[in-house]
């Protein structure tokens, strides 16, 4: 009889399986990432068990674990422009203005 408490699913076909147990009786599936050491754990702040770090809950007690806060953003701030890019800026700003110029000069023969 499985305990209601202490249950997981298998990964390939959903059966409810023993928390213990890591081969799926229904598809032989077996759970790898259970038994790995080297994945990073972290410690369930209401019971105290260890759980695996990506899981948002503790298989152990179900409290649903906090995730970490992203940091403040600090805004966004424009580069700082130096004098060529401060020309450039006036340059584009000015060519239409100029261009014109040049246009009513050749179309209106002034100058």
């Amino acid at each position: 009889m499985l305990d209601p408490d202490r249950v997981r699913f298998c990964l390939a076909c959903g059966q409810v399986l023993p928390f213990e147990q890591r081969t799926c009786t229904s598809c032989g599936h077996f759970d790898p990432l259970a038994d790995q050491p080297d994945e990073p754990t972290a410690t369930c702040p209401a019971c105290g068990a260890s759980r695996r770090a990506v899981l948002l809950f503790c298989p152990r007690c179900g409290v649903d674990v906090e995730l970490p806060r992203a940091p403040a953003s600090t805004g966004w701030k424009p580069p700082a422009t130096g004098r060529l890019e401060a020309a450039a800026v006036a340059l584009a700003l000015f060519a239409p203005v100029l261009g014109v110029i040049g246009l009513l000069q050749v179309v209106l023969g002034v100058l």
